[in-house]
Parts: structure tokens; C-alpha cells; sequence
């Protein structure tokens, strides 16, 4: 259970417009476990020292301006620098308006920094997790008990899915599939913000299928994929 739900937001109108979706989110504003700061995610871990079990990171497009920044390495690195033993972190990669070498300079740019990598497609996003430690095996018995908790399994059945199997399925590419795959792909960070200036080229393009195609390129190499 959580403890506590630390939450950085940079925009204080993003919590007023909150409250017109307590429906959809629990209240989490009244929610006594919430610690809520209004700062620049950055700049809190730089002025904080503690740590956490889970960190999720949902930026923006990374074509807007300023977006950049938090799909740096520069940035990652804040985020291992803050993570509890046995923790993980969550990062956003969106497929859409995002052309496959962003992608791959995004997912690349991640797999440089936590030894321990996972993605997942959820249609028109990709999440990557990270940990320091590796990833334990999967247990059916205990993701089917947890989705059997009314919060979890209603929040989940709410974006439908079903149960423990379809969050499985969700499961795409492992560390050695992601190293593969972004080989030689340009990195993002301060001192080089590639997917700043490189991103906004797709603002009008249909990416999301090439990005698939390349997820499926992840799985069988460049050699064996067939229609």
C-alpha cells in the first residue's frame, strides 16, 4: 500500500482543473497521502535527499519547448540518484507525433542509464521502467491478487483492461532487445538536447506505425521479420 504520494507539479492550474475530474480521480487532491508541491521536477530533486520506491516521469511532447529536459540523461540520472532500494522508475515515451529515431533516441537515452530495462505498449504510448537491481520473476498468483483490490482492479478495468494476463501482454522488449535496437541512435542531454530539436518535425506526421514496426524489429532483429 502507499504511504505516501509525493507530487510535483510545475503548472498550479493543472490542480484547479483537477478538481473537475474527481470522478475520474479518486479525489486525490483531499487524499491525506498526498504531498503536493508546486516546483519544477528538476529542481526538487536537485534540493531534496530522499528516496522513493517508485517515480513516474510524464512529460510532455518532447517538441514543446522545455520538454527536452525531463527525457534527458541529465534528468535520468536525478531519478536513479533518488531511488529507494528495490525501486523503480516509469517513464513516458508517446509513439505519436514522435518519429521512430526520437523514439529510439528516448527509449536509448534510458537503457544508458538504469542497467535494468522494460517496455511496454499500450497503443499509442510506450512506458519504460527501469530498476538498479534486476527484475524479479513474474508472479501470476501476486498481480492477479493485487488486481483483485477494488482501487487497483476498478482504476485499471476504467482503461480497460481485464485482468493480470492483459497487463502482460502489455510486455514488449527486455534490456538486450532495447540495447539492440537503439544502437547507434543519438542520445539526449543537457549538453545535447537532440530530442528537443529533433521532435517538433513530426508535430504533423503519422508516426505511430513506423514506431510499431520497429517494436516489432525489436522483437525478431532486422533480418527475420516478415509480412
Amino acid at each position: 500500500d502507499i504511504e505516501k504520494l509525493t507530487t510535483i507539479e510545475l503548472e498550479k492550474g493543472v490542480l484547479v482543473a483537477s478538481r473537475f475530474f474527481g470522478d475520474r480521480n479518486d479525489q486525490v487532491l483531499d487524499n491525506p497521502r498526498l504531498d503536493l508541491r508546486i516546483d519544477d521536477g528538476r529542481n526538487f530533486f536537485r534540493l531534496s535527499r530522499e528516496t522513493f520506491d517508485v517515480i513516474e516521469a510524464h512529460p510532455n511532447f518532447p517538441s514543446l519547448s522545455g520538454s527536452g529536459a525531463l527525457f534527458s540523461r541529465d534528468f535520468l540520472e536525478q531519478c536513479k540518484a533518488h531511488l529507494a532500494p528495490g525501486g523503480v522508475v516509469s517513464h513516458w515515451a508517446p509513439l505519436w507525433r514522435t518519429r521512430p529515431e526520437d523514439w529510439k533516441t528516448i527509449v536509448g537515452t534510458f537503457a544508458d542509464v538504469f542497467p535494468h530495462v522494460r517496455l511496454f505498449n499500450i497503443g499509442l504510448t510506450t512506458i519504460l521502467v527501469g530498476r538498479l537491481e534486476p527484475f524479479p520473476p513474474v508472479d501470476l498468483a501476486e498481480l492477479g491478487a493485487r488486481f483483485e483490490r477494488d482501487a487497483v482492479g476498478r482504476s485499471l478495468r476504467e482503461v480497460g483492461v481485464r485482468g493480470p494476463l492483459e497487463v502482460l501482454s502489455y510486455y514488449q522488449l527486455d534490456d538486450a532487445e532495447i540495447r539492440r535496437m537503439t544502437e547507434g541512435i543519438v542520445r539526449t542531454s543537457d549538453d545535447r538536447p537532440a530530442i528537443e530539436f529533433q521532435a517538433p518535425r513530426a508535430a504533423f506526421e503519422e508516426t505511430v506505425g513506423p514506431n510499431l514496426t520497429e517494436i516489432r524489429l525489436g522483437w525478431f532483429g532486422p533480418t527475420n521479420l516478415h509480412d
